[in-house]
């Protein structure tokens, strides 16, 4: 009798897993770049690790920047956010590599990003600004300085200003940023500027802002100037500090246009010294209406307010800090029509000179040319009286007929005298004849002088 044994198949699957199993990034370095401005979820780059099973599969994490990038189960890096390149240029990214096995194995790689810098147009501070300013400013005397920010670095960065419509009442300068007057003499009212700020220094994108200028109808007998003991550059750097503090003692709004010194027209250079000066002129208006104070009124109240004003220079200047009113105008001014009326003078003189000149020599040659001619004819004459080479009646009526115009002058020639040298008198009044007769004509009819009777 044989027994019978129940069999079965039994399948036995072997999985292969080595503790040593090999998992390395295909480089140790990524190296990346993104554009800055750019949406959320912009690719940046792949990583890639391999493994040496076909059957092991491998995951990817962030270690570092979670926030700012993101890496998928593929190995692609992308940004979490718009990047700006102003903020930070450079990310450094540490990537995790995980592979399937029991237990895993990791590997790391570096990854560096750079966010590459894109042309961003300038911006100003506000979309538009006021100022007030005076009809008697002066040529290119600051009023406002407007100035616009630029995120770019490097050539980008550089902005250049200018108007939109030049006009001839303002301008500003392309580096600066700074409004200045250009000519406001008698004018009044509202102008509106329209003013552009560009970067790539002056060829890429550009912005505007609005200036919105009262123009106040004044007069240079409104313009007030006091003397500070203060070297000029000083005051001149401090003109905003000086402005405030005299509009809070006198009450009124005041708006320096000139500032110069006692040595501003000097070739040496300028170093303080004992005496020195320096002069601001100002106008003052009223807060509310933008009326001009009258050169009085404000003389009077510096005079009243004078501690005031000394203590509120002092915060400014320092102590021993003077000022005076001063009742002249600018220094350039009173030079400048100096030097016109001193110029004028010359050349009025200098015309004078060759008027003169001129008619000298004129002069000079008519009497030289009739004292000659009137020698000639003298000698002939004495010749004919004394000689008688003619011998006739008819030439004694004419030696007779000139010795009667001769004796007609107040001072007859001394006709005994044949040289002209000898004889100054004779030249002046030989000439004063409107014309000479020939003297060696023989007969009265060819003399051009009719005779006299006897």
């Amino acid at each position: 009798m044989s027994l019978l044994v129940p069999t079965a198949t039994i399948l036995v699957y072997l999985l292969n897993s080595s503790l040593t199993g090999a998992l390395a990034f295909e480089h140790g370095l990524y190296r990346f770049s993104v554009l800055e401005n750019e949406a959320s979820k912009t690719e940046v780059g792949w990583v890639k690790a391999e493994t040496d099973s076909s059957v092991v599969s491998v995951t990817y994490a962030l270690q570092t920047h979670k926030d700012t990038f993101s890496v998928d189960k593929e190995g692609r890096i992308c940004t979490e956010q718009s990047l700006n390149r102003e903020v930070q240029e450079w990310y450094t990214l540490t990537v995790e590599a995980v592979d399937s096995r029991t237990p895993p194995n990791t590997a790391f790689t570096t990854v560096t990003v750079q966010v590459e810098d894109v042309n961003e147009p300038p911006e100003f501070s506000s979309p538009s600004h006021s100022v007030k300013v005076l009809s008697i400013t002066p040529y290119r005397h600051i009023v406002l300085q407007v100035q616009a920010s630029d995120p770019d670095f490097g050539e980008w960065g550089e902005l250049r200003y200018s108007l939109q419509e030049p006009g001839k009442q303002f301008d500003v300068r392309p580096s600066t940023g700074d409004v200045y007057v250009v000519s406001l003499e008698g004018q009044e009212g509202h102008v509106t500027l329209q003013l552009k700020a560009t970067d790539c220094n002056g060829e890429g994108l550009s912005t505007t802002t609005r200036v919105e200028v009262d123009i106040i109808q004044s007069s240079p007998s409104d313009t007030v100037t006091i003397s500070l003991n203060q070297p000029v550059n000083v005051v001149d750097s401090l003109v905003p500090s000086v402005e405030e503090s005299l509009t809070q003692v006198l009450g009124w709004r005041v708006n320096v246009i000139q500032v110069w010194s006692t040595n501003t027209f000097s070739k040496e250079v300028r170093s303080p010294m004992e005496g020195e000066k320096t002069y601001v002129s100002f106008v003052a208006s009223d807060l509310s209406s933008n009326t001009v104070i009258t050169l009085n009124q404000v003389q009077r109240k510096l005079q009243e307010e004078q501690e005031r004003v000394t203590a509120h220079l002092e915060m400014i200047f320092g102590k021993g800090v003077q000022y005076n009113v001063v009742n002249w105008g600018p220094k350039n001014d009173n030079r400048a029509a100096l030097i016109v009326l001193g110029v004028l003078l010359a050349l009025s003189i200098m015309g004078l000179v060759v008027q003169t000149a001129f008619h000298f020599i004129r002069n000079r040659n008519k009497k030289t040319g009739s004292t000659s001619r009137g020698g000639s004819e003298n000698n002939l004459i004495l010749e004919d009286k004394i000689h008688g080479t003619h011998g006739g009646k008819q030439e004694q009526n004419m030696a007779m007929n000139i010795e009667a115009r001769w004796s007609s002058l107040e001072q007859p020639p001394i006709l005994s005298s044949t040289n002209k040298e000898d004889n100054p008198t004779f030249t002046e009044r030989r000439t004063s004849l409107d014309s000479p007769p020939f003297l060696n004509c023989s007969h009265a009819e060819d003399n051009h002088t009719p005779a006299v009777k006897l």
